[in-house]
């Protein structure tokens, strides 16, 4: 963002849009924009890996869950009837 403001302000400066003068603020916001992609790729990597994760997690709780509430009736059941 900040690479644009100094293009433009090169150009308001010398009233002309001619390639020296923007080219050092589109180097700028390119250089800012190759960081900003270097970090956001990772961390929506990251961000999906952890997210399936997370998902995994919660059918296997509801899993056990479902373990648990069976063998609780059962055993409620199994003590009523005897």
């Amino acid at each position: 963002m900040i690479g644009i403001i100094h293009a433009f302000a090169s150009i308001a400066q010398g009233g002309v849009a001619g390639a020296p003068s923007i080219s050092a603020g589109i180097a700028e916001a390119l250089v800012t924009t190759a960081f900003g992609l270097f970090v956001a790729i990772p961390a929506a990597c990251m961000f999906n890996i952890l997210t399936h994760r997370l998902h995994q997690l919660a059918l296997e709780m509801e899993n056990v869950a479902s373990e648990l509430h069976d063998l609780f009736a059962e055993q409620a059941t199994g003590h009523l009837a005897g």
